[in-house]
């Protein structure tokens, strides 16, 4: 188990999306993750990649398969290792709320 320091809430659009059955196409939501990455305030050294990753959601999506190959990638950025004081879970940057 870690302690993620920062969340992206995508809880409220996750469960609309087609991936879910739901009537949000992979496109819309695919934007919208974009926009709320985009807004998240991550420390510094992290902005670029948050950047990179909020371009591939807005102008490399057009089916879900893109959508997951550029989600993997946020999942990897998320579980990033932060410094941890000695005695704690470990900390890592983000925790991506879908649920």
């Amino acid at each position: 188990m870690a302690n993620w320091i920062y969340k992206l809430p995508l809880k409220d659009i996750w469960n609309r999306s087609e991936t879910k059955d739901g009537d949000m196409p992979i496109e819309e939501l695919s934007k919208e993750v974009a926009k709320r990455l985009r807004n998240l305030k991550l420390p510094d050294d992290f902005n670029d990649e948050k950047d990179e990753l909020a371009d591939r959601f807005e102008n490399e999506v057009e089916d879900v398969e893109e959508f997951d190959s550029v989600l993997s990638a946020l999942y990897d950025l998320a579980d990033t290792p932060l410094p941890t004081p000695k005695g704690q879970m470990q900390h890592k940057l983000m925790w991506i709320e879908t649920f």
